[in-house]
């Protein structure tokens, strides 16, 4: 059954759209602020090793996989985690990255960790310090994380130069 003009017009004047215009206007703000987020929040990604030993200068030795080696630069923060047992929570203690060895050991790197603490509470933390330690080795935002996850899942074949050759 057909409406008339006159009645189809009036309904149109008559409808309220500001519940469908406000629905609208939130759903661009929060998709707004998901890609700001989404480009410009800051992810810090780590390098994890194992605590191997210390040194007389008051440092600590850490053994690295050999690619997160190219990764670490003097300087770069860490978080030190000792756990004396399983039932204990692990004690974080923040560090610094002093020198990165260029002697691989076992397919393993090795670099030096000064704890962030002074001198009394070094000697304390050194004594038998056995644990894990993670290295800041960049941040970057969730956007260029997607990208190289998606980049290393790409495999392209080989392109050959000369069309004889296969």
């Amino acid at each position: 059954m057909a409406l008339p003009f006159a009645r189809s017009t009036r309904a149109l004047h008559t409808d309220r759209s500001s519940p469908a215009l406000t629905v609208l206007v939130l759903a661009i703000l929060l998709l707004g602020l998901w890609m700001t987020w989404f480009f410009w929040a800051s992810i810090t990604l780590y390098e994890t090793g194992q605590i191997v030993g210390t040194t007389r200068r008051g440092t600590l030795v850490a053994a690295f996989p050999v690619l997160a080696g190219a990764r670490m630069q003097p300087g770069q923060l860490a978080v030190l985690k000792r756990q004396d047992n399983a039932e204990q929570p692990a004690t974080n203690i923040p560090a610094v990255l002093m020198e990165v060895r260029n002697k691989v050991v076992d397919g393993q790197i090795q670099v030096d960790l000064a704890p962030l603490l002074d001198q009394e509470a070094v000697r304390d933390v050194l004594k038998d310090f056995r644990g894990q330690v993670d290295v800041a080795v960049e941040q970057i935002s969730p956007a260029q994380m997607i990208w190289r996850a998606a980049g290393q899942e790409v495999n392209t074949a080989a392109v050959s130069v000369d069309p004889q050759t296969r």
